[in-house]
């Protein structure tokens, strides 16, 4: 299956480097160990435990071409690691008929075009929002040699810190602390505070780049305001206590993810969703593992069905034939999608310097929109 060859971040990292060492038992020629060996760490415990001779990288030097040259160097922390997603590479080869690309390095197949030169003039460059857009952003234009300040009123990582909390997304977390690291490397001033209108406007900036990312769209039915309703988001971040019994409202990527990580850690699991499929905004590669994982659960999926109803109780939901069908709950999660957070654009229309929109201001996405965003429009500051 195509999930053990191109393994997503959804299984073990070094996966194949059980295939290494039987291998290495029953020859006398060096045994190259290859597969999701993501971080030199990785690649120096398979060496010194003599599971492998040498190591093969493929997807790690599509995110960081410069890998080796890095580890080599004794400096890891600088690698961009790839966190096997397969959004840039398989996805777009195998099932959108693209060109190869990756989610982390907008540079691949456009070296020269996309290549981060000195900008022409040095400018007060202000960044507000520090996810993956903001900080990507703030790296490429310190870069550059710009003044960059990074607000962020919560704390570096944006929502990284929420995708990263099941331990089947733990391949996003060294990718933060990379950003965080670049960032803090750059000597990008980061104030933690609220970006508003007026700081923006009082900073003397030429230029203010926009990285406030998306909120929870608001499930509007009768009921959605009770107490035991929260957002996917807030379940992943920690901020309430969850009952037993959790309905999960919507079946996409934050959704299904929220669900299977609720339910391997012994919640009664349900997920409603209004599509005939869940995870339709999925990778192919996640969405087999995910499948895979799934099916090791008691994990309930209503498809083609939509809450109607809040109660104290639990949900109603109706099929396409409207029959009614009451789900008992402690707790709702709600995720039925996210919408930019649009106010402070409009607030600086009047500035007099050039503002730009990225990341999920501009369109809720992953973290390939995220990083492209970021990258392509500080390069051209």
């Amino acid at each position: 299956m195509m999930i053990h060859q191109v393994t997503p971040m959804a299984l073990p990292v070094c996966y194949n480097t059980w295939a290494a060492a039987k291998i290495k038992n029953h020859v006398t020629i060096p045994v190259i160990a290859s597969g999701s060996i993501t971080l030199p760490k990785y690649a120096e415990a398979i060496i010194a435990s003599g599971k492998g001779d040498f190591v093969g990288l493929g997807r790690p030097l599509l995110a960081d071409q410069y890998w080796p040259a890095k580890a080599e160097a004794n400096h890891p922390e600088d690698i961009r690691p790839c966190i096997r997603c397969n959004e840039g590479c398989l996805e777009r080869t195998f099932f959108l008929y693209k060109g190869v690309t990756c989610a982390l390095n907008p540079t691949i197949g456009r070296e020269d075009d996309l290549r981060i030169t000195p900008a022409p003039q040095k400018k007060k460059v202000v960044v507000v929002g520090g996810g993956p857009a903001g900080m990507e952003a703030a790296r490429v234009s310190a870069l550059r040699g710009h003044d960059v300040t990074l607000y962020e009123n919560r704390k570096l990582g944006g929502y990284l810190h929420e995708a990263s909390v099941p331990d089947f997304k733990a391949d996003i977390r060294p990718l933060m602390q990379s950003l965080i690291t670049q960032v803090e490397k750059l000597g990008v001033k980061v104030i933690s505070e609220e970006g508003t209108a007026e700081k923006v406007k009082a900073s003397g900036c030429d230029v203010a780049i926009l990285a406030v990312g998306a909120e929870p769209i608001e499930l509007k039915i009768p009921g959605a305001n009770k107490k035991h309703v929260l957002s996917a988001l807030d379940a992943l971040s920690a901020k309430a206590t969850l009952g037993k019994n959790v309905v999960v409202i919507g079946g996409g990527l934050i959704d299904s993810e929220t669900a299977i990580d609720l339910v391997e850690h012994g919640h009664n699991v349900t997920v409603v969703e209004m599509l005939d499929e869940i995870m339709s905004d999925v990778a192919v590669t996640d969405k087999l593992a995910y499948f895979d994982r799934i099916a090791k659960t008691d994990l309930k999926i209503f498809t083609s069905h939509r809450v109607v109803e809040i109660t104290d109780e639990g949900v109603v939901v109706a099929g396409r034939k409207n029959n009614d069908l009451a789900i008992p709950c402690d707790t709702v999660l709600v995720a039925v999608g996210l919408t930019p957070r649009s106010a402070l654009y409009a607030q600086l229309q009047d500035a007099d310097f050039k503002v730009y929109k990225i990341g999920d201001y501009v369109n809720a996405g992953k973290i390939f929109d995220a990083i492209h965003t970021g990258y392509k429009t500080a390069l051209t500051i």
